[in-house]
């Protein structure tokens, strides 16, 4: 599999993930049970084409994103938004995920500045 990254501006912020460091970061760790929610996909493009082939055995990945301008901290998902949109569609309740603590986010993060 090539190399994956998520970009999002967020308030100040314009950030770039690496997701495939953040799979091998987290690889073999325990899943956390997940509520599934439109808000988590509130801030991406859906191509509804690609829905029914996704694989619903990934977990989701969250990374705990640090805002230093505002002291926040604020979960994102950088992985998994056609699955979290598919388990919309099913009406189910909850995803696996895996979550990135602060540390961990920062070793994935590029933050860009502003266009």
């Amino acid at each position: 599999m090539s190399d994956q990254t998520f970009h999002i501006k967020h308030q100040l912020a314009f950030m770039k993930f690496d997701v495939t460091e953040a799979r091998a970061i987290t690889a073999g760790r325990p899943r956390v049970r997940l509520a599934v929610s439109p808000q988590w996909n509130s801030m991406v493009y859906i191509d509804k084409a690609t829905l029914p082939n996704v694989d619903m055995n990934e977990p989701v990945i969250i990374a705990t994103v640090f805002f230093p301008q505002t002291k926040e901290v604020i979960p994102m998902m950088i992985d998994g938004h056609h699955r979290m949109q598919r388990a919309i569609n099913e009406k189910l309740e909850e995803l696996e995920s895996v979550v990135l603590d602060v540390k961990e986010t920062e070793r994935v993060i590029t933050r860009l500045p502003p266009e």
